[in-house]
């Protein structure tokens, strides 16, 4: 009842006609329409429309102020995400720093709305002064209750809704961003992991060679000139051996350092189905520029600089306030009166000249973040569509490559190829493998991410309180 009493009109018509010419509200500038309703015990004040979020969206289930951390799951994986992908991204998301930092950023900014909305309450002043003659304490009390403020404590507690809304989009993103990065990780283990296997099965073959070379030598048959092209061959391989371990090897330790476990299973190696990957992305992009939770959070923030501007504005008017005050001298007096506190100059105009500045910049920063993301979804969708159908031609060149590999080192022996051949055909079958491998994993890792970018795959949340 409190609350609806001080949301009643202004009692004095100059200052009506004066806030309807001086807070008159910036056009729109294409930003979709955001719903504001709040509560005081969830910060989720402000979250947009479904108009604006489309029809993929975090599952809503809002935490209470009081949960340290909002617990979900993931749940229903697409079928390309073994189980040990989903269980490192519900450790990552869950635990990692990142994610907590940002909740606690959205649980501050539900305290600076409640702070917001105190400024609707009487403030109270109060002064103790010592009189010399008497030596007696004189005391003075100030009680002081704003009336109309021609808008501006309405426009902080939807600025500052906007900023806590903003913030559990923050939330959202860090939480999306950290199942990107642990996604990537596991999915680079696993590449590295099948080019770490293929380059040590080539190495036990040239291996095999260079000893099968030494004893052809040693017994005149073939010239030396062979067998150090067949050791050359092999420190090429040994060379790229390392190199590809010490790829897998900071894979496996980045991510360990997501899920904090040294020792974490990795599970089975995924394997390769081309039936289980959609092929249909045509609307995607449309799904990921609506399902962003960046540019959920920059059309929150640039909502929050629109309220700016009517700060900026409503500073220029007068204030009327209801003020009861007491001291030794006057004693007890009840009255309404207006305050008017002005800067130097000219500059709260130059406030609202750089209020509606930022504002612009807001929504710039709003298509810059869609145009970003369409190029971005564009480029995977084409990468997707690439990878599968490499890995498709590269599963017969790589069975192909084999065959002729074991071919012409039957034709050696028997005197039809030249070593040269034998060797060529053993880079040649390691570089079908090798493209095969990549294709497969590359497919795998895309749809997984398109998904998760989309909101096909997303966590559903679940409250629990500390």
């Amino acid at each position: 009842m409190f609350q609806k009493i001080f949301l009643m009109g202004p009692p004095l018509g100059l200052a009506l006609a004066c806030s309807q010419a001086a807070m008159a509200e910036p056009p729109e500038l294409g930003v979709p329409p955001l719903e504001t309703t709040a509560s005081d015990e969830t910060p989720t004040a402000g979250m947009p429309s479904a108009a604006l979020h489309g029809g993929s969206s975090y599952n809503v289930m809002l935490p209470s102020s009081t949960e340290v951390n909002p617990s979900f799951v993931w749940v229903n994986a697409p079928a390309e995400a073994p189980p040990a992908l989903v269980d490192a991204i519900s450790i990552v998301t869950k635990n990692d720093p990142a994610a907590q930092a940002a909740w606690l950023g959205a649980r501050a900014a539900l305290s600076d709305v409640r702070g917001a909305r105190w400024q609707r309450y009487p403030s109270l002043t109060t002064d103790l002064g010592l009189t010399t003659g008497a030596n007696s304490i004189a005391p003075s009390v100030i009680i002081e209750l704003p009336l109309w403020t021609g808008g501006q404590i309405s426009s902080r507690i939807s600025r500052a809704r906007k900023i806590e809304a903003a913030s559990v989009a923050r939330w959202h993103e860090a939480v999306l961003n950290l199942a990107l990065e642990t996604s990537q990780y596991y999915w680079n283990i696993v590449l590295y992991s099948r080019l770490e296997q293929l380059t040590r099965n080539s190495l036990d073959e040239h291996q095999k060679l260079v000893a099968s070379m030494q004893r052809r030598v040693d017994q005149e048959v073939s010239p030396a000139a062979d067998l150090e092209l067949a050791k050359s061959r092999t420190a090429q391989i040994e060379q790229e051996l390392a190199s590809v371990q010490a790829q897998n090897l900071s894979a496996m330790r980045n991510l360990a350092e997501l899920v904090r476990d040294a020792n974490y299973n990795l599970g089975f190696d995924p394997q390769f189905d081309v039936s289980i990957l959609p092929r249909n992305w045509s609307d995607v992009a449309t799904e990921v520029v609506q399902y962003s939770p960046a540019r959920t959070r920059q059309i929150l923030e640039s909502d929050a600089s629109r309220s700016e501007i009517s700060i900026a504005k409503s500073s220029i008017l007068p204030r009327v306030v209801a003020q009861h005050s007491y001291n030794e001298i006057t004693g007890s007096r009840f009255g309404i009166g207006l305050r008017l506190q002005a800067s130097n100059g000219l500059s709260q105009f130059s406030a609202v000249d750089s209020a509606t500045a930022r504002y612009a910049q807001s929504l710039d920063q709003v298509r810059l973040i869609e145009r970003q993301l369409r190029q971005e979804v564009a480029s995977e969708v084409q990468s997707l569509e690439a990878s599968i159908q490499r890995a498709i031609a590269s599963q017969a060149a790589a069975i192909s490559a084999q065959r002729v590999s074991e071919s012409y080192m039957r034709q050696f022996i028997a005197g039809r190829r030249s070593w040269l051949d034998v060797m060529n055909s053993l880079r040649e079958s390691l570089g079908a493998q090798t493209g095969q491998a990549q294709a497969e994993v590359t497919a795998m890792a895309v749809s997984v991410r398109l998904k998760l970018r989309s909101g096909r795959w997303q966590p559903t949340r679940s409250s629990s309180k500390d």
